[in-house]
């Protein structure tokens, strides 16, 4: 569990992302998540290449240590990809309020869920058997609590299908949270 914890407190502190839209405004908050993804793509792509570039190896390598340690077995760069990929398509299609709650609730509400379903989790979703009704219900209060302070009319439904979208099996939460949520609060 502390990897998992460790992996969590990284994923939720994606929520100071919000930062950078308040801070940088619309259109440079675009130019930073694009090159931050393309960045991730480009070296992940190197990595699974085998290509080094010799005057950064080192820090390549103690950055690749480090970060192994954060993402789980067989799935290196993919939760980061998915992530800034997530993060980046809420910025471009949707207003920054609303940019701002798909980044609040994908970093809190997901790492919330994950540890709690890993810490109390004992019955299992029929629909996802390695998701809790304990980690989901947690995942609603969390999205419920942040939704309130952007829109309070809407919070309990965007909650209530965005927990049942973070249920669903093979889908990638890391995209389908932060593109649900901007979507409901859009209508």
């Amino acid at each position: 569990m502390n990897v998992e914890f460790k992996r969590q407190m990284v994923h939720g502190a994606g929520i100071l992302l919000i930062l950078i839209l308040q801070i940088f405004g619309k259109i440079n908050s675009i130019i930073i998540f694009g090159s931050t993804l393309i960045f991730i793509l480009i070296w992940g792509f190197m990595r699974k290449s085998n290509i080094k570039i010799k005057a950064i190896s080192g820090i390549e390598d103690f950055l690749m240590s480090e970060l192994k340690t954060y993402e789980r077995q067989g799935e290196y760069f993919k939760g980061v990809v998915n992530y800034m990929l997530g993060v980046f398509l809420v910025t471009v299609l949707f207003p920054l309020n609303i940019a701002a709650a798909c980044i609040a609730v994908l970093a809190a509400g997901d790492s919330f869920s994950t540890l709690v379903g890993k810490l109390y989790g004992k019955h299992p979703l029929p629909i996802n058997h390695k998701k809790t009704w304990e980690g989901s219900i947690a995942f609603f209060v969390m999205a419920f609590t942040i939704l309130w302070f952007f829109d309070p009319t809407k919070a309990i439904y965007v909650a209530l299908i965005t927990m049942v979208v973070e249920m669903l099996p093979k889908l990638d939460d890391n995209l389908t949270i932060p593109l649900a949520v901007g979507i409901l609060l859009s209508l």
